[in-house]
């Protein structure tokens, strides 16, 4: 895919004279692997969980390949100009936390591991993840980015002093009126504030029908923190 090192190398270069950060992203090699096995989006991706049980040996192998490229992936975005990268785990947490332990957890180290030296910060999203928060935040990424279902008081709490927050605004919540957005992003900044670094975001990204005096809102919201 030379056109996404292309577009990002050019997207740098129009950037920096207004010193606005360029990310990258991939996706991780549990989600990966779930749409190739399952063919398709699911809500339960019960063909993949199947194949956990029935032919692990199979997985594991998938999933050592989708590491490796994963890997090669977000390094060739950060040589292209990406100034942080961010590993998107959408169906991981479909697992319970054994399972998680097993299929997921080791190839985020991994990741985490073979990008310590990249000059650009490694994000983790784990959607879903109230329950694994603790393994999210012992994956090596150094920002942890939570999902809206996630208390971000008390990730802040236990783990804000060894990995930065990133959240987590429900997305729904931009329909809210102007004044309730500014409450609830100064709800958030409080609860994060015992972590050593928050960036404001929401637990997902923007929904079609999201209005743009939403997203607007947010925006003045944050800068109002400052």
């Amino acid at each position: 895919v030379p056109y996404v090192f292309e577009i990002l190398g050019r997207l740098r270069e129009s950037l920096a004279a207004r010193e606005i950060p360029l990310l990258g992203f991939g996706g991780a090699p549990f989600t990966l692997a779930a749409y190739l096995i399952q063919g398709s989006g699911s809500k339960d991706f019960s063909i993949l969980k199947a194949m956990l049980q029935k032919r692990p040996d199979e997985v594991e192998a998938l999933l050592e390949k989708l590491t490796l490229l994963t890997i090669d992936y977000l390094r060739a975005q950060i040589d292209a100009g990406a100034e942080a990268v961010q590993l998107f785990d959408t169906w991981a947490g479909l697992l319970d936390p054994a399972a998680y332990r097993r299929w997921v957890h080791p190839y985020h180290q991994r990741i985490a591991k073979a990008l310590a030296d990249a000059p650009a910060p490694l994000i983790l999203y784990v959607q879903n993840g109230t329950h694994i928060v603790d393994l999210a935040a012992d994956s090596g990424a150094d920002v942890i980015s939570l999902d809206w279902r996630v208390d971000l008081a008390r990730v802040a709490r236990d783990h804000g002093g060894r990995v930065s927050l990133q959240g987590n605004l429900d997305p729904c919540w931009l329909h809210a009126p102007r004044e309730r957005i500014f409450e609830m992003v100064r709800e958030m900044a409080e609860a994060a504030s015992p972590a050593r670094g928050h960036i404001l975001n929401l637990g997902h990204g923007c929904l079609p029908d999201t209005p743009v005096e939403g997203v607007k809102a947010f925006t003045d919201a944050a800068r109002a923190l400052a």
